[in-house]
């Protein structure tokens, strides 16, 4: 099992340059604050941003990720991460993403994964 199903990441779309990661948020995935960890979160937009990368073709790796927190996110809520390719370079692709509780925007990322061109 990989990291991201252990913590129970669902991968629910990925094409085109797009891919959307589901997470309903459990005990286990809190901080001592009682809010969602951190890393669980960026991991939700790793995840999200590079399925998006890969969606265009090639196996990435992630060589920059910025996550930027804007509102708490609490047990039982479902949070879900959209991630999209901004640019495709040679050996570098460009990402971007949003994490969102219903309406609700609880954080920004942006990302840099790489591959080897064929």
């Amino acid at each position: 099992m990989e990291f991201s199903q252990s913590i129970g990441l669902e991968l629910l779309e990925q094409a085109d340059g797009h891919a959307r990661v589901r997470l309903t948020l459990k005990e286990e995935h809190m901080n001592s604050s009682l809010i969602a960890h951190g890393g669980v979160l960026m991991s939700m937009a790793d995840l999200a941003m590079g399925a998006a990368a890969h969606s265009l073709g090639p196996s990435v790796v992630t060589m920059d990720l910025q996550y930027r927190f804007f509102k708490p996110a609490m047990v039982g809520e479902c949070v879900i991460a959209d991630g999209m390719v901004v640019r495709f370079g040679r050996h570098i692709v460009v990402t971007e993403g949003t994490l969102h509780v219903g309406d609700r925007l609880i954080g920004h990322a942006t990302g840099q994964f790489y591959y080897e061109a064929p």
